[in-house]
């Protein structure tokens, strides 16, 4: 298990143009330029960090900037997308893991994550993860919740007898499938 790391780590910008002075946005571009081609649907992003050249990141805003400024052109990033810290702890090793959710204009991207390995020396060992690239979306429903429940109930050949409850409320997202156009959802 993991130690939680300060909190004062963990703040988020919500601009990524706000690029921290440590950051080397020409090396973080080059840390993405290994692959020739930009992400597409559906693709895992997997980059390893080289030794010769180590990315240096010491914060959470740290490795959000250059997963979001150094890799802008390979993610496809649309300008709505942001990641929101979900997690940071650091192993017995000395390395520190930061979870990040994909989001586009505030709304979680469903099952879109990124995960930062930095080793003990403050360099980014690791980038992996999925990240729905392109996003194009209007973010306001079209439904509720409760009506978009009610409008699937329609397709059920048995309806409830009684009024369904939600364990917890549904929260509106968008979801990718990897293949097609990401929607709206409420999951």
């Amino acid at each position: 298990a993991g130690i939680p790391l300060v909190l004062e780590a963990m703040q988020q910008q919500t601009n990524h143009d706000n690029i921290p002075a440590n950051i080397n946005i020409v090396q973080a571009k080059a840390f993405f330029s290994k692959e020739k081609t930009s992400l597409k649907r559906g693709e895992n992003v997997f980059f390893t960090g080289n030794s010769n050249t180590p990315l240096h990141a010491i914060t959470a805003n740290d490795a959000k900037s250059i997963i979001l400024q150094g890799g802008n052109s390979f993610l496809n990033a649309s300008p709505g997308d942001d990641l929101a810290l979900m997690t940071a702890k650091r192993d017995e090793l000395g390395n520190v893991i930061f979870k990040y959710s994909q989001t586009y204009e505030d709304l979680t991207v469903f099952g879109r994550e990124l995960v930062v390995q930095i080793n003990n020396h403050d360099e980014i060992a690791m980038i992996g993860g999925q990240y729905e690239p392109s996003i194009n979306l209007v973010t306001t429903p079209k439904f509720t919740a409760t009506d978009a429940l009610s409008n699937a109930f329609v397709h059920f050949d048995d309806l409830p007898t009684d009024t369904p409850e939600f364990l917890t409320q549904p929260e509106l997202m968008v979801y990718a499938d990897g293949i097609n156009d990401p929607v709206l959802a409420y999951v």
